[in-house]
């Protein structure tokens, strides 16, 4: 399944591009949600990892596609941001199993901190209504910082990764 689904991800995607600059808007809407489908079915059916590790990682996915189908229609846009804001705190759940605990992990956030805080600044005039929404998505996303792990041991996330390409399992 790996071996054909990435090449599958990767055309529909380049599908979906040429399809908004062909403006070809319903194509495109059709195309955008699939790569992420194809994904969660690729993890969900693919080697076993850390069970929970992968419901959380297939959730995220199911809720990024729900959020770029709502993105699809006017008016859905809230809806669309409250289904990433899901999706993020599903990826952030799967990817903080083990995560480093300590000072170094709050150094490694300062960046990303003043990212958001720059990010929220910039947005602020523009989004009235929304500011709430905008800052709890921009704070999750900060919250996504990958966080270092002891340097004796790989993150969760890269030896999962690694683990998938191998076809076996990460136990």
């Amino acid at each position: 399944m790996e071996a054909l689904a990435i090449p599958i991800v990767g055309a529909l995607g380049v599908g979906h591009i040429v399809a908004r600059y062909a403006d070809a808007p319903r194509v495109a809407g059709v195309l955008k949600p699939l790569p992420i489908a194809v994904l969660a079915v690729m993890v969900w059916q693919g080697p076993p990892l850390d069970a929970r590790y992968s419901t959380l990682v297939v959730a995220g996915l199911v809720c990024s596609m729900v959020g770029d189908v709502c993105l699809l229609f006017p008016g859905r846009f809230v809806v669309g941001l409250a289904s990433f804001l899901v999706a993020h705190l599903f990826y952030i759940a799967a990817f903080a199993a083990g995560a480093h605990r300590g000072t170094r992990g709050v150094t490694f956030l300062a960046p990303f901190l003043a990212l958001a805080a720059v990010l929220i600044g910039a947005l602020w005039r523009r989004v009235k209504e929304l500011r709430l929404p905008v800052v709890a998505y921009v704070t999750v996303i900060t919250a996504m910082g990958r966080q270092p792990r002891a340097p004796s041991r790989p993150s969760r996330p890269s030896r999962a990764a690694r683990t998938r390409w191998r076809g076996r399992s990460s136990s």
